[in-house]
């Protein structure tokens, strides 16, 4: 029995030294820069396309090129996520990520075009769950801390590409130019994926349940925070489909916002540049609520994003009704503060799975749904925009009273964060 004690007191010392030799900031970079190229793209593809004469059915599927793969890829590609280390992992779905890119320079032609964004969407699947996971693989990490800084790098990601995007666009009226830079910011990021991330040390909720009975005091002892933390995490209970119905609000809201606005705004004769610059107040708002979900205590997670989510349902037709460029941006500043909650929330309960159940699937799933919804809206919109550009707006206020009525009358009460 001292032996025992001895041989998990020394690995626990071992595991704690190792917890400060991971470099987190390579993580920040990759979820910073990847978004920057993401959300240029997104807003100039159905601006791109529809200045061009394309159907607004062509441009729904060209505006969901990514999502088309990224919706299973995720989980297809788990096993392999599992067999290589999260460095190679996300090497490969850079490097595949611009090779589809680097298409840009050659042709913009529809269909060239959506095979380059399927291909993209498939080989990230390896790429955004590796790098949430690498956050969880070791329990000693302070999650609080570096989901807060991970959230705040991909929003302010998101913003920079709209600022970036405006800037371009205002100097520059071709959208051209927006397919052109795209690609060097992958290449920028794959450079620091392959000199600068470090794999994480790899430490598990529990050493093994024989061991956790004997050493659940040494380890209060020697890591008490810690201890507490992983109790904490055990006393949290929810239903799987929680973060699910959250994610699934999140994406379907943003992504029939990014296809229909730039339409709708190009046709109501706004310059480009303005357009990205309410996309990015939009950005702005939710990257700070983003933050401040990760960091509130946990007692908020449940009925905080349920209020989200009815505010969301009450302002998104007015989208439809108004003509006011200012009065866009104050909606928006409105309605990104709702998904940052919301997103925000969803991650930290998607981490919380993957901490008690000592696996990465979770990740997975998330990203799957997102890249669900992010298939579904564009293409849904595209063919209701040809009825009225106003439908997709009025159809997704009324999926989210659904959705809030399954969370307030069926959810709600088998969730316990307190």
């Amino acid at each position: 029995m001292i032996q025992s004690v001895r041989y998990i007191k020394e690995r626990i010392m071992e595991q704690s030294e190792k917890v400060g030799h991971w470099v987190f900031y390579p993580v920040i970079l990759l979820a910073f820069l990847y978004p920057v190229n993401n959300s240029m793209l997104n807003l100039a593809i159905p601006l791109f396309f529809f200045r061009r004469g394309i159907s607004t059915e062509l441009i729904g599927l060209l505006s969901a090129g990514t999502t088309f793969a990224y919706t299973i890829s995720p989980i297809l590609l788990n096993k392999l996520s599992k067999k290589l280390p999260r460095k190679t992992s996300i090497i490969v779905a850079l490097f595949g990520t611009l090779l589809a890119q680097v298409t840009f320079y050659f042709t913009l032609e529809p269909i060239p075009f959506l095979i380059a964004r399927f291909s993209e969407g498939f080989i990230m699947g390896l790429y955004w769950t590796n790098l949430q996971s690498s956050i969880s693989d070791n329990i000693y990490h302070d999650h609080k801390r570096m989901v807060a800084r991970y959230n705040i790098s991909w929003n302010v990601g998101v913003i920079s590409g709209f600022w970036v995007g405006a800037l371009l666009t205002f100097y520059y009226e071709d959208l051209t130019l927006i397919f052109l830079y795209a690609p060097l910011i992958i290449f920028i990021s794959l450079i620091i994926a392959v000199f600068k991330f470090k794999e994480p040390n790899k430490i598990l909720i529990v050493l093994s349940e024989e061991e956790n009975a004997s050493t659940m005091t040494l380890q209060k002892m020697k890591r008490p925070i810690s201890y507490e933390k992983r109790e904490q995490i055990n006393l949290i209970n929810f239903p799987k489909i929680f973060p699910v119905l959250l994610v699934i609000i999140f994406s379907l809201t943003r992504a029939t916002i990014n296809f229909v606005f730039p339409i709708r705004s190009d046709l109501l004769g706004f310059d480009t540049y303005t357009i990205y610059i309410a996309l990015f107040f939009f950005a702005l708002s939710q990257s700070i609520c983003t933050y401040i979900a990760s960091i509130f205590s946990t007692t908020h997670l449940k009925l905080l994003p349920q209020i989200m989510s009815v505010v969301l349902m009450i302002l998104i037709p007015l989208l439809g009704i108004t003509d006011e460029y200012y009065i866009f941006v104050i909606i928006f500043l409105v309605l990104g503060s709702c998904t940052g909650i919301i997103y925000g929330v969803s991650l930290r309960l998607i981490l919380i799975l993957n901490m008690k159940n000592q696996t990465s699937i979770y990740s997975g799933v998330l990203e799957s749904f997102i890249g669900a919804s992010f298939l579904i809206a564009p293409i849904s919109s595209g063919f209701l925009a040809n009825i009225d550009l106003n439908l997709p707006y009025y159809i997704l206020s009324f999926l989210l009273l659904g959705i809030n009525i399954t969370l307030i009358g069926f959810i709600n009460r088998k969730v316990n964060v307190d």
